[in-house]
């Protein structure tokens, strides 16, 4: 089972798609668009809201080389900031795009680089964030233990590492992150990012 990208909606594609192009320097025409190892990004419209105030559905995290210019770069374009943290290894932001998906920045630290109390840095930025690719992409779940069973037993993901409550599984090309969320959604149409997958399905007995 091959990860291809994930799924935006949004309330206007043109605009979505170019805030994508100019603020992350994504490729791509129309509602489909890349980032450099390939994945895709697809928008589509319309989108309703549900007035959930917490993370529910899919969030990708994508890499960048210079988190600190990124940040800065993020707060250039008015964009909101609503979460960071720098732990052993690992810095991160989650921001906001003009749709309200909220999309994290990554960069890979040197474990013995990390201090407690560490903040992500800021530095001004003249041009989009030079992305690697696709770093993980998380799913926001009620019940991690039932979204493991599923994603193992038919997507037929192999699983990795679990702590703090998060399980790590594995596509054959990416990996993918359950993480918990208390926060109950009710709307039914079509609204937070899903993924793209392409390969078999598993027939669970």
């Amino acid at each position: 089972m091959r990860l291809r990208g994930w799924v935006f909606w949004v309330a206007d594609v043109a605009r979505a798609a170019t805030f994508y192009r100019d603020a992350l320097g994504l490729t791509g025409e129309g509602n489909t668009l890349y980032l450099p190892d390939g994945f895709t990004l697809r928008l589509c419209a319309p989108r309703p809201t549900c007035g959930t105030r917490g993370p529910h559905g899919v969030v990708p995290a994508l890499e960048v080389t210079d988190l600190a210019a990124a940040k800065g770069w993020l707060r250039q374009q008015g964009r909101p900031i609503v979460f960071e943290e720098v732990v052993p290894g690992l810095a991160r932001l989650t921001f906001l795009d003009p749709d309200g998906n909220p999309v994290d920045l990554v960069m890979p630290l040197e474990v013995e680089a990390w201090e407690r109390g560490q903040r992500v840095p800021e530095k001004a930025a003249t041009s989009p964030p030079t992305l690697r690719g696709l770093f993980e992409i998380s799913v926001y779940v009620r019940d991690v233990n039932a979204a493991m069973a599923f994603y193992r037993d038919t997507l037929g993901l192999e699983t990795g590492l679990a702590y703090f409550a998060h399980i790590h599984l594995l596509f054959e090309n990416a990996p993918l992150v359950l993480r918990p969320t208390w926060h109950v959604c009710r709307q039914k149409a079509p609204h937070t990012p899903a993924l793209l997958v392409e390969g078999p399905l598993r027939c669970p007995h």
